[in-house]
């Protein structure tokens, strides 16, 4: 309300405090404008707006763990390889009986 960021409020006792001067002073809240059709206009504008799962940060990270997979898959020596292909086989066969 007056421009306090929350992290930097503290505890309750540091909070009041801040309460305490801003009372103190009389300094009124910042003057804010209220929602107008220019508000309106440009939260429909984002509303249609098509965001694609790569274009959002939990897309990014998925790339970067698809990567590490990719990576970890190309230094696996051929035991390895063959216990990984087992557990893959075994999740197809679950998926497949569960129709997912």
């Amino acid at each position: 309300m007056h421009h306090v960021p929350k992290k930097d409020m503290g505890s309750k006792r540091d909070k009041l405090q801040m309460w305490m001067d801003i009372k103190a002073t009389m300094k009124p809240p910042p003057i804010f404008s209220p929602w107008d059709e220019k508000d309106e206009a440009k939260l429909d504008d984002l509303r249609k707006m098509q965001i694609k799962l790569e274009d959002t940060a939990l897309g990014h990270q998925t790339t970067i763990e698809q990567l590490k997979v990719n990576a970890s898959i190309d230094k696996m020596d051929l035991n390895k390889l063959s216990a990984l292909e087992e557990k893959v086989q075994r999740a197809k066969r679950i998926k497949l009986d569960l129709g997912t």
